[in-house]
């Protein structure tokens, strides 16, 4: 309890002298309030007397205080009601004064930071801008970044256990208090955002670390799987894939990428492909979930092959032109789109070249403007076309 609240009940009984109690001075105070009343002696017996201890942490807490009043069998029960009533008095004047006491310092305060984490600059009128007072200093953040902070905190993972982290103030590495947090829940929900499914089972589980942890873990694990493959560089999920072709070769035997296929681009079209993947293996075992992505996989990567079991080779085209000869390297990248929707995005390229069999190519539409100017007619250049496994 602080002083604030000893000196509110002292005000409120129109006590002349003020006293703040410590270990020294608490019999003069005794002796100073000899003669008051039954129900104002108990006020202060309790609330005020237990200040005394020289340890704060061992303070016992204004609500555990009023506790062991009410459930004291030597009270009289009018003695409790009034004492009740004397309570929620004092706690109303410390609730105005704490309150005032913030919207002042809030007002004061200066700002420490006004941008959001990509430095762009905040508007604190605007809806989507979040104000945190913290240690006399304002800090601006926009609703965004909150999203993917908690995202982020909540679903964290070590060898896919969960291990949710404690969100801070990434400007202070100062942790969020529960006001904090609960005005961050608030904010997002209020705004009209959507609020991540992980902040509101944190939110549900009163912001206890624990307890979400136990009682998420399965949205923990899905959120972090679904993450790391959809996040991460494309060098780091290429062992993955090539570790995925390998356990299902009995479906992808027959597709071989070329080793100078596109990392990235490989990479984007087989991401949906190693979420399956990984949620088989790490996923809550004996879920729903986990036991259906294997199967799923395995269905998705057999159409994938049947759609185009060249995908992946490298093509090389050879133009002659006035005896000169130059070649061109294309990629058979045409593949069937995971969410069931047949790709469309690529072009065809064909052999005129009436001594030759028209070939398909397929490469991405960013390159049309290219292709026009290189594409001569059959006047001009000769076309021949060679597969390369």
């Amino acid at each position: 309890m602080s002083a604030t609240f000893f000196h509110i009940i002292q005000r409120y009984f129109k006590q002349d002298k003020i006293f703040y109690i410590n270990k020294e001075n608490v019999f003069d105070f005794w002796c100073y309030n000899s003669n008051v009343s039954t129900p104002q002696w108990y006020c202060y017996l309790y609330f005020i007397n237990s200040s005394s201890s020289t340890n704060l942490n061992n303070t016992p807490s204004k609500i555990r205080i009023l506790y062991n009043i009410l459930t004291n069998s030597f009270i009289s029960e009018s003695y409790k009601e009034e004492i009740f009533e004397l309570f929620s008095k004092f706690q109303r004047i410390y609730n105005g004064i704490a309150r005032f006491a913030h919207i002042y310092k809030f007002k004061k305060a200066k700002v420490q930071v006004n941008t959001d984490l990509c430095l762009n600059s905040l508007e604190p009128r605007k809806s989507n801008v979040f104000c945190l007072y913290q240690n006399k200093a304002k800090y601006y953040f926009s609703a965004s970044d909150l999203i993917h902070m908690f995202t982020r905190n909540l679903s964290n993972c070590i060898n896919f256990v969960p291990q949710p982290i404690i969100t801070k103030n990434p400007y202070n590495n100062i942790t969020l208090n529960d006001a904090d947090l609960y005005n961050i829940y608030f904010f997002l929900r209020w705004s009209g955002y959507v609020v991540p499914e992980l902040m509101q089972g944190y939110f549900i589980s009163n912001f206890i670390v624990k307890t979400f942890s136990l009682n998420y873990e399965f949205n923990i694990v899905n959120i972090y799987i679904k993450n790391f493959i959809y996040n991460s560089h494309h060098d780091t999920l290429y062992p993955i894939y090539r570790s995925m072709i390998s356990y299902y070769k009995s479906i992808t035997k027959k597709m071989q990428v070329h080793k100078d296929f596109p990392k990235q681009k490989l990479m984007n079209i087989m991401k949906p492909y190693m979420h399956l993947h990984y949620i088989s293996l790490y996923s809550i075992v004996g879920t729903f979930k986990q036991c259906d992505a294997e199967y799923t996989l395995r269905k998705k990567l057999k159409k994938f092959v049947d759609f185009n079991p060249s995908f992946g080779r490298q093509y090389i085209v050879v133009n002659k032109n006035k005896g000169k000869r130059k070649l061109e390297y294309f990629f058979n990248d045409k593949h069937i789109n995971f969410y069931g929707k047949k790709e469309t995005n690529n072009n065809i390229f064909k052999n005129d070249n009436n001594d030759n069999n028209d070939i398909d190519h397929y490469h991405d539409d960013d390159d049309d403007d290219d292709d026009e100017e290189s594409v001569m007619s059959e006047e001009e250049s000769e076309s021949e076309v060679e597969s390369i496994s």
